[in-house]
C-alpha cells in the first residue's frame, strides 16, 4: 500500500509541476545534485525552505499564507519554514547547504546555471545572480 500510495503522490506531482513548472528551488537544486552528485530530492528538500523564505522577503504579497494554513502552520510562513525544517531534520536531512559540501567558491557557477535553467523562467519573482550568490552564501 506504501508504494502504490507514493505511486499515486508522484503522479500527481508529475502533472503538477508540467502545468505549473517548478521554480527556484529545483533549478537551483538541479546544479547542486549536478556538481557535488547529490539527490535531486535531498537538495529540493534542503532548498525549499531556504528558498520559501527568499521569495517571501522578495515579495510579501504572494500566498504564502494559504501554503502555511495547508500544511498546518497556522498561515505563519516564518511557522512554515520552521515546520519544513523540522520534518527535514526528522528524516536525517541537512537543514542548510553546508550539509551537501556546497563551496562558497562555487557559489557564481551555482547561481549563473540555475539562472538558465528553465525551470526557473515561470517564477513570479525574479532573482538575480548576486541575489541567488548572497542568500545561498549565507546558508553555508
Amino acid at each position: 500500500l506504501a508504494r502504490e500510495n507514493m505511486a499515486k503522490a508522484q503522479f500527481m506531482a508529475g502533472i503538477a509541476f508540467s502545468n505549473a513548472s517548478l521554480g527556484y528551488v529545483h533549478g537551483i537544486a538541479h546544479q547542486i545534485g549536478a556538481l557535488y552528485h547529490k539527490p535531486h530530492g535531498v537538495c529540493n528538500a534542503v532548498l525549499l525552505p531556504i528558498v520559501l523564505e527568499e521569495l517571501y522577503y522578495k515579495d510579501k504579497t504572494l500566498p504564502f499564507g494559504e501554503l502555511a494554513r495547508a500544511f498546518g502552520a497556522g498561515g505563519s510562513v516564518y511557522n512554515l519554514i520552521q515546520k519544513i525544517k523540522r520534518m527535514n531534520e526528522k528524516m536525517g536531512i541537512p537543514t542548510e547547504l553546508k550539509g551537501l559540501e556546497v563551496k562558497k567558491e562555487e557559489l557564481s557557477k551555482i547561481a549563473s546555471m540555475a539562472l538558465e535553467d528553465p525551470c526557473v523562467k515561470t517564477s513570479p519573482v525574479s532573482f538575480t545572480k548576486e541575489e541567488i550568490e548572497a542568500f545561498l552564501a549565507s546558508r553555508l
